[in-house]
């Protein structure tokens, strides 16, 4: 089964790679994720949210169908971008940077919501992207095929989740609390003695290469994430959903 990802940077491709690859094997799924959005073939590819929603209006619902989702599950001759399903992830600490706010409003025509809970500020960025996609413009099979799939509050969140059982909150950390508790965790990692480990970061490690190998390494962890995590689950069993609808369909 081919998923195509998009996301807001290669950070969190690696997230989205990984840790759904290593889930849905649970599911006897062979997924092969491969990422639309950002190019992961640039060598200094865009991030953030800006690209993503300016691929999803690139590429509207219209054309993601016809030029993204081929004919179903198991098809031959497929092209290389041709996918089963879409799955398009933002973050969530971006909710009321007036720089987003504004493209909402002036886009979408609403504003969003001052959400505290983490489960209100996963449904402002689902009720975001809702409208991205022009959801309601699909028919219910294509709907079906386009996962919406917000990290609370990033990715990094989900890092910190997969690479040790924590009694913490994660998805509730917000800010410097976050960037904090991802540095602590990204220098466990590599190795850092715990009485060498810094309580405060400046912001958070975004280098590609070791990104990638810290989600490899950990994807192991995943169970946790899909035990702890509403979206991450919500998202892994609309996959298995999909795929055992196509096949029983083959």
């Amino acid at each position: 089964m081919k998923i195509g990802i998009v996301c807001e940077g290669p950070t969190d491709f690696f997230a989205v790679q990984n840790f759904f690859e290593e889930v849905l094997s649970n599911y006897n799924i062979e997924a092969e994720i491969i990422s639309l959005q950002p190019d992961m073939d640039n060598t200094r590819p865009s991030g953030g949210w800006a690209p993503v929603l300016t691929w999803l209006e690139n590429n509207n619902a219209a054309t993601r169908v016809k030029k993204y989702l081929g004919k179903g599950l198991f098809a031959s001759g497929l092209s290389a971008k041709t996918v089963d399903a879409i799955l398009i992830q933002i973050d969530s600490d971006i909710l009321g940077e007036d720089s987003f706010e504004n493209y909402i409003e002036r886009k979408f025509g609403f504003k969003t919501e001052l959400s505290q809970t983490k489960e209100e500020r996963s449904d402002q960025i689902k009720r975001v992207l809702h409208s991205a996609c022009q959801i309601d413009r699909l028919d219910e099979e294509n709907k079906n095929k386009h996962i919406l799939c917000p990290a609370v509050e990033s990715t990094e969140a989900w890092c910190i989740v997969v690479f040790q059982e924590t009694d913490i909150d994660v998805f509730s950390l917000r800010g410097q609390d976050l960037v904090n508790a991802f540095g602590r965790v990204f220098q466990k990692s590599l190795g850092v003695k715990e009485e060498n480990i810094q309580e405060e970061f400046i912001n958070i490690n975004k280098n590609q290469k070791s990104r990638k190998k810290f989600c490899q390494k950990y994807r192991g962890g995943s169970n946790l994430l899909f035990d702890k995590c509403s979206n991450f689950r919500e998202s892994v069993l609309s996959i298995v959903n999909l795929y055992q609808e196509k096949e029983n369909n083959v």
